[in-house]
């Protein structure tokens, strides 16, 4: 039995984390392009089934089938371009619904979540920092969030007490100048995000269930 779980839905989701990293467009950098692309040489995160870390106890058997998880626990499956997360109704049932990502490599990296919910289709964005990587280099757990529009996260489209460099407010988002400001605002988010806020997620085994 393992005691960790919890998380919120990142990107219109971290959401990772991983999506599943807690982002929120309300505070967070989006395009209504996508920045990055596949890329030889990025880093990958392994794939298969993940979970949320939390300090909140959470009792779940990992062993059992993530449909039968207790609904303190979060888990999410990860493919070479699609991340699905399992999302619960007040009754426990767990529906997937699926996003697809690109995984950018820099340092930071940056996790590009596609939401084609948003209207019109918006790209979002979230920095992560390895923990531990497999033997294959694979990224197996990481730390993660939205990359913010100013520091603290303080600054939303209604109120801009302050903006990240090159970051501005247009029709109600927050968007970057260039790629250049992306990735600096995504290195300045590790500092300023409230810890709290920060989505820690572990890789639990292969397939998805």
């Amino acid at each position: 039995m393992a005691k960790d779980g919890g998380g919120r839905r990142g990107a219109r989701w971290l959401g990772m984390a991983l999506a599943t990293l807690p982002l929120c467009a309300c505070n967070t950098i989006v395009s209504s392009k996508p920045w990055f692309v596949h890329a030889a040489g990025a880093p990958q995160l392994r794939e298969g089934l993940w979970r949320g870390l939390s300090d909140q106890p959470c009792d779940v058997d990992e062993k059992q089938p993530v449909q039968t998880w207790p609904t303190c626990a979060f888990a999410f499956v990860v493919r070479a371009s699609d991340i699905t997360l399992y999302e619960r109704d007040d009754k426990g049932q767990a529906t997937p619904s699926t996003v697809s990502y690109v995984l950018a490599a820099g340092d930071p990296a940056i996790l590009q979540l596609d939401d084609t919910t948003a209207k019109p289709p918006q790209f979002e964005y979230a920095w992560l920092t390895p923990v531990r990587r497999d033997g294959q280099g694979r990224i197996i757990e990481l730390r993660g969030g939205g990359v913010g529009c100013g520091p603290g996260k303080t600054a939303t489209a209604g109120a801009q007490p302050g903006l990240y460099p090159g970051v501005t407010v247009q029709n109600g988002a927050c968007v970057a100048a260039s790629v250049e400001v992306l990735r600096a605002a995504a290195k300045s988010s590790i500092g300023d995000d409230d810890p709290t806020m920060v989505a820690h997620v572990r890789w639990l085994r292969a397939g998805d269930r």
